[in-house]
């Protein structure tokens, strides 16, 4: 009877294991050079603005509707003091005016007129006039347009521009701040809500450059 080949012992191959242990430590060390390259490199940081103390007197535009509307404090506030004068007048000669003809009194520019309803609080606001075309947003295709010709009328030495930005007019305002650095002007900016007045004591008070 012929004998039954007895089984053999599994063989641990030890070449194979060496391989597999060796592409494991090749792959841990490049992983850990990729992440010591990464941890050690300097970070590209772009820094947030810093407000700039200044002395010039800012020049305020409100961003909306994509144009750009000069708010000519001077001019509004003359006119104002005009409609004081006349409302002073008609007291002394014995005219007498209604709490309603007050608040209904038409005051102000082009571009806005006085919340009379705040001026009886002793803050001065201004509502835009609805339906009135503001200056255009600067362009490539013309170099000299309305707001050009406006930073013009006013001196980097003296002044600064200040934005006052509504929700839909974001990118007019960029333009805006881009042509006013090309002339050499510190900008500030102020976000401003959708139906929000415009108030001498908030948004026209002073704020700062960057």
């Amino acid at each position: 009877m012929a004998k039954r080949p007895q089984k053999k012992e599994p063989e641990l191959n030890v070449t194979s294991f060496c391989d597999i242990i060796t592409v494991s430590i090749v792959a841990l060390f490049m992983v850990m050079v990729i992440v010591i390259d990464i941890a050690l490199r300097t970070p590209k940081v772009r820094p947030t603005p810093l407000a700039i103390e200044t002395t010039n007197m800012p020049v305020y535009v409100e961003c909306r509707n994509n144009q750009l509307y000069f708010i000519d404090r001077v001019e509004i506030m003359q006119a104002l003091r005009s409609a004081q004068e006349a409302a002073r007048r008609r007291a002394l000669s014995g005219q007498t005016n209604t709490l309603a003809d007050a608040l209904s009194e038409d005051i102000g520019n082009t571009y806005y007129r006085l919340d009379n309803s705040f001026i009886m609080l002793g803050v001065t606001a201004l509502i835009p006039r609805p339906g009135v075309p503001g200056i255009a947003p600067p362009n490539e295709e013309e170099p000299n347009g309305d707001f050009d010709q406006l930073l013009k009328t006013f001196s980097t030495n003296l002044h600064y521009m200040v934005y006052l930005v509504r929700d839909d007019s974001f990118e007019t305002f960029r333009k805006a701040r881009d042509l006013g650095a090309q002339h050499g002007f510190l900008t500030g900016w102020e976000y401003i809500g959708r139906d929000e007045p415009l108030t001498f004591d908030g948004m026209l008070s002073k704020v700062k450059a960057e």
